[in-house]
């Protein structure tokens, strides 16, 4: 079987005091949706605190789905599929013992595959923010769900892994994205891009698209 191929960036997320912040950042925003569907007013839609260039191109719920799904669909498709044969060597590394999974989890092919699964995910969430995909499940908590998957740490780490060893271009990453000029590290661009973009869709997103009363 192959050896897998090292990602000296990648970082681990266990280590890092920025694993909670999924979890803090989805906690808020559940209160916040929930606190209309128990028919309470929220606060109005505070736009015009948002760090996001553009910012018109943003301020509607609509447009930004629809800008947000072009973006994901597009890393998506840039980011290979594993073979059949890379996919069993890397099921196989990840279920043998901790030495070997703790490897395979480093290597070039779980970065793809990981980075895949998290596009894909990001994207069927957009779909049905677009109504392109029908779904019973209020607009407010389909937002919900989406800034919680767009604020995973790992996925960060293995867009930059994947960037380093030429997996993915970086012309493929949005340039929004990359929202520290001249900053290299791809990780902490994007950790930085995602969080603004977190705060906007709780300070100007979900206030528009949460029933008030």
């Amino acid at each position: 079987m192959k050896s897998p191929t090292s990602h000296p960036q990648r970082r681990s997320s266990a280590t890092n005091a920025a694993t909670f912040r999924p979890l803090v950042w989805a906690a808020t925003i559940y209160i916040l949706a929930m606190s209309s569907a128990l028919g309470q007013t929220i606060q109005p839609a505070l736009c015009h605190y948002s760090k996001l260039p553009t910012l018109k191109l943003h301020d509607d719920p609509g447009k930004l789905a629809r800008e947000l799904l072009d973006e994901f669909t597009a890393l998506e498709q840039a980011i290979a599929s594993l073979s059949p044969r890379e996919d069993e060597w890397l099921n196989v590394e990840l279920n043998a013992d901790v030495a070997r999974h703790v490897r395979a989890r480093s290597s070039h092919e779980y970065a793809l595959r990981s980075a895949k699964l998290h596009a894909n995910s990001v994207r069927e969430s957009l779909l049905f923010l677009t109504k392109q995909k029908e779904s019973r499940i209020a607009p407010s908590m389909q937002w919900v769900f989406l800034t919680a998957t767009i604020l995973e740490k790992d996925f960060y780490d293995d867009i930059a892994a994947l960037v380093a060893t030429g997996g993915v271009g970086r012309s493929a990453i949005p340039q929004l994205w990359l929202a520290l000029p001249g900053e290299r590290d791809v990780a902490k661009s994007l950790d930085v891009h995602f969080s603004r973009l977190a705060q906007h869709i709780l300070t100007c997103t979900l206030p528009q698209v949460t029933i008030q009363k």
